[in-house]
């Protein structure tokens, strides 16, 4: 029985593994560089939408910092004026001093952080996906400040509550509520304090000096906490418009 041999008719040569080998590599190395191509594309899509929320909220708090500080526009002349005529608590034609105080202290409008996109952007670990430092320090040192005013508004809100109180035993409200307070026409109105000027001359329910001078005291320092507010809000306004400009420009946003 012969035994036949076909010669070489399973081996490759060198050149030919090495072109399999190489082929195979290529292969590898371009589905690595398009996943990673992939991943890029992916990751800087969800930088621009995370860049275009914070964008979006921080235009929202300009609105709002906007309307609060049109308030503090209005509140704090009236805290001028009802410091500067507490002496006339104990005479006659007080009204509009005890009125002007109350609506200084019936509340403010408080400054609402809109900070939502930066919120999951924090706990989802979004911020290693902004690979701008300097948007990244731009949006961090504002939201620092927001932080750093509305601390100061809380004190003013704990300063309001108190003084709110001590109000209630200091001012005979009773006349006021019974009559201004129920009347709707602005001419009825006028006419009605300029009666209980003349008729009414003292709206205290007391004349201790010492409690007269703490209320005053403490009016005086829930103005220049406010003031404060009122300039940290502004600066706040500021820094919030600069943000909002860098960011766009940045990353080519538009308005």
């Amino acid at each position: 029985m012969e035994v036949h041999h076909h010669p070489h008719a399973g081996h490759k040569k060198f050149k030919e593994y090495f072109l399999e080998f190489l082929m195979i590599f290529l292969a590898v190395t371009m589905g690595f560089f398009a996943e990673s191509l992939r991943e890029h594309i992916t990751e800087n899509k969800k930088e621009k939408e995370y860049i275009e929320g914070i964008i979006s909220d921080i235009k929202k708090d300009t609105a709002t910092l906007s309307y609060v500080l049109k308030y503090y526009d209005r509140i704090i002349p009236r805290m001028d004026s009802g410091r500067k005529y507490f002496y006339k608590l104990q005479h006659p034609g007080a009204l509009k001093t005890i009125m002007g105080i109350q609506f200084s202290l019936a509340g403010y409008e408080d400054f609402i952080y809109t900070d939502a996109t930066l919120q999951q952007v924090k706990s989802s670990g979004g911020m290693l996906l902004i690979k701008n430092k300097a948007a990244v320090d731009s949006v961090l040192r504002y939201d620092s400040k927001v932080k750093t005013a509305l601390i100061n508004e809380k004190v003013l809100g704990d300063l309001m509550i108190g003084m709110q109180r001590n109000m209630a035993g200091l001012f005979n409200l009773q006349p006021i509520l019974e009559t201004v307070g129920r009347s709707i026409s602005p001419v009825e109105q006028k006419q009605l304090v300029d009666s209980l000027n003349k008729f009414m001359p003292d709206f205290l329910l007391t004349h201790d000096p010492p409690t007269l001078g703490q209320f005053y005291n403490d009016y005086t320092y829930y103005q220049n906490i406010a003031t404060l507010v009122k300039l940290q809000m502004t600066d706040l306004k500021k820094t919030a418009t600069h943000t909002i400009q860098f960011l766009q420009k940045s990353y080519q946003l538009s308005d």
